[in-house]
């Protein structure tokens, strides 16, 4: 006999995009009953500059004296002689931390295709980020104060820092990528898939925020090991 599966098509009205995902179970929907990240955070689409190869460097091309680093706010900016500001742009697919080797000439900021002039208060902001091009699954870190941020290297901004690491707990587990894979069945995760996710309020929510902490500072750690950090100092093993 073939096989049939029968679903009532309202099951998918709580999911967003209402994918026919008869797989998922008929409780699948409930958990969007729950807060989505963006009744926590600030989700936006990243800039998109334009011409990579003329706006864009690796840190360790650029002469060290014209890096901006560790910027809080654009007024302690000097564009005349640090013109080279970290940029988020997906890069290495790392979790936690790490993997911040680009940055972008803002002094021709007025040339790009779309520097977000209407988002000036959340430059240099700290955020959570995750790569554009994911795969089936989902990584995402912590983004230090100083950055700004590429299409392909999103942020999302929170007022509470026990909910953004609550947050990034909850994005770097199997359970975030399942359900991204099924709203969105695509190797791309755009800022509106990530502000959509339904979050469920733990009872060990306290927990799990240190454990996340710990595992951002052990990997700040690992990646200020490597020469690709801005941060490295010597070898370990010297």
């Amino acid at each position: 006999m073939p096989i049939r599966f029968e679903i009532n098509t309202s099951t998918f009205n709580k999911i967003p995009g209402c994918p026919l995902a008869y797989w998922v179970g008929s409780k699948f929907d409930d958990i969007y009953d729950n807060k989505k990240i963006s009744d926590y955070a600030e989700v936006i689409t990243g800039m998109t500059i334009g011409d990579n190869n003329k706006y864009l460097r690796l840190w360790y091309e650029v002469n060290a004296l014209c890096l901006s680093l560790n910027k809080t706010s654009m007024l302690d900016v000097n564009l005349k002689k640090q013109k080279w500001i970290p940029y988020s742009k997906g890069g290495e697919r790392l979790n936690w931390y790490g993997g911040y080797d680009f940055v972008v000439n803002w002094s021709e900021k007025d040339n790009f295709n779309r520097s977000k002039t209407t988002l000036q208060h959340l430059y240099l902001k700290e955020a959570l980020t995750w790569p554009f091009i994911s795969g089936t699954h989902l990584t995402a870190k912590l983004l230090p104060a100083g950055f700004l941020w590429d299409v392909a290297g999103s942020p999302c901004f929170f007022k509470k820092k026990e909910e953004e690491y609550y947050i990034l707990g909850f994005l770097t587990t199997p359970v975030s990528s399942f359900i991204l894979n099924i709203v969105n069945p695509t190797i791309n995760v755009q800022a509106i898939d990530i502000a959509r996710l339904p979050i469920v309020e733990s009872d060990n929510k306290n927990f799990i925020i240190s454990l996340v902490n710990e595992n951002i500072k052990l990997t700040k750690e690992d990646w200020n090991k490597r020469e690709e950090s801005w941060d490295f100092k010597k070898h370990p093993l010297v």
